[in-house]
Protein backbone atom coordinates (compact mmCIF):
# COMPACT_ATOMS: atom_id res chain seq x y z
CA UNK A 1 0.00 0.00 0.00
CA UNK A 2 2.54 2.52 0.69
CA UNK A 3 4.31 1.95 -2.43
CA UNK A 4 1.00 2.67 -4.45
CA UNK A 5 0.42 6.36 -2.31
CA UNK A 6 4.66 7.13 -2.96
CA UNK A 7 3.91 6.31 -6.81
CA UNK A 8 0.94 8.06 -6.06
CA UNK A 9 2.33 11.27 -4.55
CA UNK A 10 5.12 11.25 -7.21
CA UNK A 11 3.22 11.38 -10.34
CA UNK A 12 0.65 14.25 -8.99
CA UNK A 13 3.95 15.96 -8.49
CA UNK A 14 5.28 15.92 -11.68
CA UNK A 15 1.89 16.45 -13.19
CA UNK A 16 1.36 19.26 -11.11
CA UNK A 17 5.10 20.26 -12.24
CA UNK A 18 4.02 20.00 -15.69
CA UNK A 19 0.74 22.18 -15.09
CA UNK A 20 2.57 24.78 -13.17
CA UNK A 21 5.14 25.10 -15.87
CA UNK A 22 2.62 25.26 -18.84
CA UNK A 23 0.80 27.68 -17.02
CA UNK A 24 3.56 29.82 -16.53
CA UNK A 25 4.66 29.70 -20.36
CA UNK A 26 1.26 30.21 -21.21
CA UNK A 27 0.71 33.60 -18.93
CA UNK A 28 4.25 34.72 -20.24
CA UNK A 29 3.78 34.32 -24.19
CA UNK A 30 -0.22 35.64 -24.01
CA UNK A 31 0.03 38.56 -21.36
CA UNK A 32 3.32 39.34 -21.28
CA UNK A 33 4.17 40.20 -24.62
CA UNK A 34 6.08 43.26 -24.86
CA UNK A 35 3.15 45.12 -26.61
CA UNK A 36 0.98 44.28 -23.84
CA UNK A 37 3.69 45.52 -21.31
CA UNK A 38 3.47 48.68 -22.73
CA UNK A 39 -0.23 48.83 -22.98
CA UNK A 40 -0.81 47.69 -19.44
CA UNK A 41 1.65 50.58 -18.03
CA UNK A 42 -0.09 53.47 -20.01
CA UNK A 43 -2.88 52.28 -18.63
CA UNK A 44 -1.68 52.14 -15.59
CA UNK A 45 0.10 55.68 -15.64
CA UNK A 46 -3.52 57.05 -17.09
CA UNK A 47 -5.43 55.75 -14.43
CA UNK A 48 -3.01 57.07 -11.68
CA UNK A 49 -2.79 60.68 -13.02
CA UNK A 50 -7.02 60.53 -12.99
CA UNK A 51 -6.64 60.27 -9.12
CA UNK A 52 -4.32 62.82 -8.22
CA UNK A 53 -5.22 66.01 -6.92
CA UNK A 54 -2.98 68.51 -8.80
CA UNK A 55 -1.97 69.35 -12.43
CA UNK A 56 1.58 69.19 -13.46
CA UNK A 57 3.20 71.86 -14.56
CA UNK A 58 4.63 70.97 -18.10
CA UNK A 59 6.03 74.14 -19.11
CA UNK A 60 7.70 77.34 -17.47
CA UNK A 61 7.15 81.04 -18.63
CA UNK A 62 9.92 83.24 -19.10
CA UNK A 63 9.68 87.16 -20.43
CA UNK A 64 11.89 87.66 -23.66
CA UNK A 65 13.92 90.40 -24.10
CA UNK A 66 11.59 92.25 -26.26
CA UNK A 67 8.82 91.68 -23.40
CA UNK A 68 6.78 88.30 -24.77
CA UNK A 69 6.53 85.31 -22.68
CA UNK A 70 7.60 82.41 -23.75
CA UNK A 71 6.89 78.75 -22.93
CA UNK A 72 9.98 76.55 -22.16
CA UNK A 73 9.75 72.87 -20.70
CA UNK A 74 10.29 72.89 -17.27
CA UNK A 75 13.71 70.90 -16.16
CA UNK A 76 15.68 72.15 -18.66
CA UNK A 77 17.60 74.99 -17.37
Amino acid sequence: MESNLSRSSSSSSSSADALATGSAALFRDRYLSPVDEACYLRRMIKLYAEVQYFEPKLWKEVELEDGMLARTPRGYD
